[in-house]
C-alpha cells in the first residue's frame, strides 16, 4: 500500500533563500508547486506563498516545510502504523479485560454502586437469564456487572453545592471517562445503564441498537421510551420491582450496544451468540412483568435474592 518516491532533493538552494527554507529542485516537485525561481515577489503559487498564506513566518516556515515534505513521502507508512497500533491496543484490551461470563452489564453514571447493591442487581438480572443465558456451556450463568463512576461538570457543581465538605478526585473522574470510552469501544459490556450525557455520546457515535430493531411496534408502545435508542430505566417494572435497580439515578437510560465490530480475538460466531443472548436479557428487563398477585404499592423491601448466584463484578471508582 505504501508508495515509494525517489527523493532527488540535493539540498541546493534554488530560490535565493539564504536560510534554506525552501530546499529542493524542480525535479522533485510537480510543475507550479514552487513557481518561478526568479523574482522574490511572485505571488502565484510560489512555495513562499504556500506557507505565508498560512500565517507562518520565520522558523515556523521551515518546520512546516519539513513536516509537509515528510508527510508527502511517508503518509501511508504513518497511516498503516497507526492502524496497527489501534488493532493491537483493542486486542490487548479485550484479552486483559475478558471475564468469564454470560451476561455483560455496564452501569456508568454519577452514583457509586457499592455494598449489597451490586450483588442484588446482578441477582435480579441473573433471575431473568438463568434458564437460557449459559452461552459458554460451562453449566452456570454468570453475570458480569461493570460499574464506572463518572460525573460531568454540572453534577460536580451540584455535589459541591449540596455538600461543601465533599472531595471529588478529578484525576480519577477523568480516568474513568477514558475507561468508559474504551469499554464502549472495545469492552464486552452489552446491556448498558447510562447517565444521559454518557448515553448521548454512545448513541451519537452509532454505538447503540435502535429499539425498532429489538422490539415490535406494539411492544415499543408499552415501554417508557427515552428516545429511539433508550428506555427510562426507573419507569420500568423491573426497576420498580427490584429496589436496588430502582435506586439508580432516576434519569438512567437503559440501552443495548450494537453488535461489536472489534471482536478480533473472540471470533465472530462466538461474539454474535453472546450478543444474541444478551439481547434477549435486555428484552426481558424491558418487558418485565410483576409476578402474579404482586402489588407494587405494598412493596417494603428488596425482593432480590443474592443466594447461589455465580456472578462477578468489576467496579470503577
Amino acid at each position: 500500500m505504501a508508495t515509494i518516491n525517489n527523493d532527488n532533493n540535493s539540498n541546493k538552494n534554488l530560490h535565493g533563500d539564504p536560510d534554506g527554507e525552501y530546499e529542493g529542485t524542480h525535479d522533485s516537485v510537480p510543475n507550479g508547486t514552487y513557481g518561478s525561481t526568479r523574482g522574490s515577489n511572485d505571488t502565484h503559487g510560489g512555495a513562499r506563498d504556500k506557507y505565508e498564506y498560512r500565517g507562518l513566518g520565520g522558523s515556523a516556515k521551515k518546520v512546516y516545510s519539513k513536516f509537509d515534505n515528510f508527510w508527502y513521502h511517508n503518509k501511508w507508512k504513518v497511516i498503516i502504523a497507526a492502524f496497527l497500533i489501534i488493532v493491537i491496543s483493542v486486542g490487548t484490551y479485550q484479552i486483559l479485560t475478558r471475564e468469564k461470563g454470560d451476561i455483560f452489564v455496564l452501569y456508568a453514571g454519577p452514583d457509586y454502586v457499592g455494598g449489597n447493591s451490586q450483588p442484588n442487581i446482578k441477582s435480579a438480572i441473573h433471575s431473568l437469564g438463568a434458564s437460557y443465558a449459559d452461552h459458554n456451556g460451562d453449566g452456570e450463568v454468570v453475570v458480569n456487572f461493570t460499574v464506572i463512576t463518572h460525573m460531568n461538570n454540572e453534577q460536580i457543581a451540584k455535589a459541591n453545592e449540596k455538600n461543601t465538605n465533599i472531595v471529588i478526585d478529578m484525576g480519577a473522574n477523568s480516568e474513568n471517562l477514558k475507561k468508559f470510552n474504551m469499554e464502549i469501544f472495545a469492552g464486552e459490556s452489552i446491556i448498558c445503564m447510562l447517565d444521559p450525557g454518557l448515553y448521548a455520546r454512545v448513541r451519537d457515535a452509532g454505538g447503540l441498537m435502535p429499539l425498532n430493531k429489538v422490539f415490535t411496534k406494539e411492544e415499543i408502545g408499552t415501554l417508557p421510551v427515552y428516545d429511539d435508542y433508550g428506555i427510562k430505566l426507573s419507569e420500568t417494572k423491573f426497576a420498580k420491582y427490584y429496589k436496588d435497580v430502582g435506586d439508580l439515578p432516576d434519569d438512567t437510560v437503559l440501552c443495548v450496544r450494537a453488535k461489536s465490530t472489534s471482536s478480533i480475538f473472540t471470533g465472530r460466531e462466538k461474539s454474535e451468540k453472546r450478543h444474541e443472548i444478551n439481547l434477549k436479557v435486555f428484552r426481558d428487563i424491558s418487558l418485565f412483568e410483576y409476578p402474579e398477585g404482586y402489588d407494587p404499592s405494598k412493596q417494603t423491601h428488596d425482593v432480590s435474592d443474592t443466594v447461589n448466584t455465580a456472578d462477578t463484578a468489576e467496579a470503577g471508582q
